[in-house]
């Protein structure tokens, strides 16, 4: 079974605070000249951290971060959704 995702909330101390799990809607990705988003994700759950960067950015959704490798950042995925409580339900 696969450890614990870790997740972050950007400028603040971890804290494991509730129930309510992390939701995903779409990831973004770029075009070269604008910014656009995907249904059809390839899940967060895939990743070993997941970080908060910004409350209500949409619409009444959240920006996250997902990636594998603190040291390789670049090989993350942006996603929206919802943040809630910052827990990952497993399945």
């Amino acid at each position: 079974m696969k450890e614990k995702i870790k997740t972050i909330v950007i400028g603040k101390p971890q804290v494991e605070t509730g129930l309510k799990p992390i939701t995903v809607r779409a990831y973004l990705y770029t075009t070269g000249e604008s910014v656009e988003h995907a249904s059809n994700i390839y899940s967060a759950l895939q990743f070993n951290f997941v970080e908060l960067i910004c409350r209500n950015y949409s619409k009444g959704t959240d920006l996250m971060f997902a990636y594998n490798d603190p040291n390789k950042r670049s090989e993350g995925t942006l996603y929206i959704g919802e943040w809630n409580d910052g827990v990952i339900e497993h399945e």
